[in-house]
């Protein structure tokens, strides 16, 4: 019986180490899918070739052994990693056109429960009250990426399964919004590749002078996120998923949404342009921020923001953004059925 496909992840120190302690024990023909691989690699990729190829015979550990010592360029530190492989990577069908959304954080700045507070949301067990740093995840077309990256990114992808970011969206350069950044390396270390970011002029201003070093040389032995900037000055396209920016207000501050055909994506809003109310027409998805039930100058409160879900008339809308003042069971218990609040790991999908 053919074994079910295996995805090995190692770096070159692994596989010279303990490839050849278990070489002798890989089933018959099973498949070693080895993904994004450097041209250096070549040679580890042939080794997991011969352990793929056994047929039943023992493997040749002085071969394997040479293979792989055979891949490291002498031109290289002896730590750097070598081969970079995937681990259960899922397959992206770049026709797919049904668009999966993953809320990977819906609280406010201070995230909930906010630290110190005793209050009834703070303290509550309900899962859907404890809300980290407003971010979204999105796999779509084959690619898969984020909308923001904030200080809880890491402990959202572990949480949410996220296994790779092809390329970052970013709204505006606020902490809690952009904190996350330095964690995106660890996907460059373990895919191989970088990641696109991509901010207005003033986002990308503010990212450069707060996260310098990811745009200067390494230090010895040190990791650095690695990073393509590219501005947001109108509609772009991005590995084939069109994207239309919708200019909003964070108080007095301009930032951006972003447009993906039938869904919109709209956090830290105070006030929306009636230009930015003509690109939001027939959507099947918006998902905006409400903050608490108060007025707030830099945030919609809850009001204002049912106001906005009404106007736009989208099937479906979503808050995020939420403080610890709105409590996440009796809130959507006053609010209509195609209008409630979000809550971390809330999985939705949109059709294009």
């Amino acid at each position: 019986m053919r074994a079910p496909s295996t995805m090995l992840c190692a770096d070159l120190r692994f596989y010279a180490s303990h490839f050849c302690s278990f070489a002798t024990h890989i089933p018959p023909r099973q498949a070693i899918f080895i993904t994004n691989l450097e041209p250096h690699a070549l040679p580890s990729y042939k080794a997991g070739r011969f352990l793929a190829k056994n047929d039943d015979r023992p493997a040749d550990s002085a071969k394997i052994h040479d293979l792989i010592l055979g891949s490291r360029s002498s031109q290289e530190p002896l730590d750097a990693p070598r081969l970079r492989m995937n681990v259960f990577k899922p397959y992206m069908d770049p026709t797919n056109d049904i668009m999966r959304v993953t809320i990977l954080g819906s609280g406010t700045s201070a995230g909930v429960p906010t630290l110190g507070c005793r209050c009834e949301v703070c303290r509550s067990t309900n899962p859907k009250n404890k809300r980290m740093r407003a971010s979204a995840y999105i796999e779509y077309r084959g690619s898969r990426f984020l909308i923001d990256c904030g200080p809880d990114f890491r402990t959202q992808a572990l949480a949410n399964g996220v296994e790779d970011v092809d390329f970052v969206l970013f709204t505006h350069a606020h902490a809690d919004h952009v904190g996350g950044i330095d964690d995106l390396r660890a996907f460059n270390m373990v895919h191989g590749h970088s990641i696109a970011i991509y901010g207005t002029p003033a986002t990308l201003k503010e990212i450069r002078h707060r996260f310098a070093y990811c745009f200067q040389p390494p230090p010895p032995g040190g990791g650095i996120p690695e990073l393509d900037l590219f501005e947001i000055n109108g509609d772009f396209t991005v590995r084939g998923i069109p994207i239309r920016p919708v200019p909003v207000f964070h108080g007095r501050m301009p930032i951006i949404g972003f447009r993906f055909e039938r869904f919109a994506y709209l956090t830290d809003v105070s006030s929306i342009p009636e230009e930015s109310f003509e690109l939001l027409h027939n959507l099947d998805v918006l998902v905006t921020s409400a903050l608490r039930q108060r007025p707030h100058p830099t945030h919609m409160s809850l009001d204002e923001a049912v106001a906005v879900a009404q106007r736009v008339g989208a099937r479906q809308t979503y808050f995020i953004h939420m403080c610890h003042s709105l409590e996440h069971e009796a809130t959507n218990a006053i609010l209509p059925p195609h209008i409630q609040l979000a809550y971390d790991g809330l999985i939705f999908e949109v059709r294009s």
